[in-house]
């Protein structure tokens, strides 16, 4: 079962080297980091060096050839692209693991979200526990990385009628309020960046 961590970087690499520092220090192996670097400086040199410093197995490529390439065993594939948007950044890194027949989840993670070293082993138990009942979840909040015990925004509602939505969690401190199971079965629909997919 593998899992792809898809993480946008765009001109601060010094978030996206925490964030993907606490991803290899995880307790869970199999996973892999796309890293679509949309960055306007040398924010991608910065990346590449670090990962080569590190000797943390990566590959590089360009948003060009996302087509012709196979994944190798490579924890982090670092792509360089030109800068057409988050979503758009998102869409070359999920496109790139949906290549991998052994891709069984994403995860779309924020740059500036370092994760706990079990963060995707208890993804996954909680992903896999609601798939063997045969619900599917996308859940996650998260919390500002200055600000490690207030919350950003946990999950939403959205309104089809009006097009709108309202999110949960809004700013709150992070006293395990939303860790529970029934605090996130009654979440519908996940607005934050991080979703488990």
């Amino acid at each position: 079962m593998k899992i792809y961590v898809i993480i946008i970087n765009y001109n601060n690499f010094n978030y996206t080297l925490e964030c993907v520092q606490s991803l290899l220090s995880s307790d869970f192996k199999d996973f892999r980091v796309i890293i679509v670097d949309n960055s306007e400086n040398s924010s991608f040199f910065e990346i590449q060096n670090w990962l080569k410093k590190e000797n943390a197995g990566y590959d590089v490529l360009k948003n060009s050839y996302i087509d012709n390439y196979k994944i190798k065993d490579s924890k982090v594939i670092l792509i360089k692209s030109e800068n057409n948007g988050f979503a758009a950044a998102n869409n070359i890194g999920i496109k790139l693991a949906l290549t991998d027949q052994d891709c069984k989840y994403l995860w779309v993670l924020n740059n500036d979200t370092p994760v706990k070293s079990d963060s995707l082993s208890k993804l996954i138990k909680k992903a896999e526990f609601y798939k063997n009942r045969g619900e599917r979840v996308g859940i996650i909040g998260f919390l500002y990385c200055d600000r490690k015990d207030v919350i950003n925004g946990v999950d939403g509602k959205y309104n089809k009628y009006l097009a709108t939505s309202k999110q949960f969690g809004v700013f709150e401190k992070d006293i395990g309020q939303y860790d529970n199971e029934e605090a996130v079965k009654k979440m519908i629909m996940s607005l934050g960046l991080q979703c488990l997919y």
